[in-house]
């Protein structure tokens, strides 16, 4: 069974202080298209539109460079450590909820574990992932929440790159991955994979 996760724009400095001007908020995020990228240093994709909407309407605009692409351990680490620091759509877990002030959710996204369809494979409980080769992304929601239904994350391949992790998929070097469905299929058509070779297992 898939898990639905409602991602949420974080703002570590949500108070906007007076006479706040261009340059004094930074976005960090993981490449996770459509959902959430980074495009000629500012914020695009589906959620970034949307942060760009909120700060707009507070008289604040992104210029180029404010944003950037980073893996999302190290994207979370610099939104809160950096006053003015913003991660671009992440998901709500106990851990991070005292970390940042929160806007959204935004967006509601199935996760699961993602075969191809030609390894037949058959996933009852996450733990039934554990005698396969699982790839998984660091410190990202999905792996959160596969671990918490006992996915081991020892033996899984914890990876920082999201296009890695879908080639090492569509490779046959790992058999499952734990990721997001709609940006998995988008990913794989950037890389002229065709989708409908792989499937949603659990």
């Amino acid at each position: 069974m898939s898990f639905i996760v409602r991602l949420a724009i974080l703002v570590f400095a949500i108070i906007l202080p007076l006479g706040a001007q261009a340059g004094e908020f930074k976005v960090w995020t993981n490449n996770l298209p459509p959902v959430k990228d980074v495009k000629d240093g500012l914020p695009s994709g589906i959620i970034g539109d949307v942060l760009i909407e909120i700060m707009a309407d507070n008289g604040i605009h992104f210029e180029t460079g404010d944003a950037q692409l980073f893996p999302l351990k190290d994207a979370i680490l610099l939104a809160t450590e950096t006053p003015g620091g913003i991660i671009l759509g992440t998901m709500r877990t106990t851990e991070r909820d005292s970390m940042f002030k929160w806007i959204g959710p935004i967006y509601t996204s199935t996760m699961g574990f993602l075969a191809a369809k030609s390894s037949n494979i058959e996933l009852n409980s996450v733990s039934d992932a554990n005698q396969y080769r699982v790839g998984t992304i660091v410190n990202s929601g999905s792996e959160k929440v596969a671990h918490m239904q006992k996915l081991d994350l020892e033996k899984a391949f914890r990876l920082t790159d999201n296009i890695n992790a879908i080639d090492l998929l569509v490779g046959g070097e790992i058999d499952l991955l734990v990721f997001p469905k709609s940006s998995a299929f988008y990913l794989m058509l950037e890389e002229n994979v065709n989708p409908n070779d792989f499937e949603m297992v659990l």
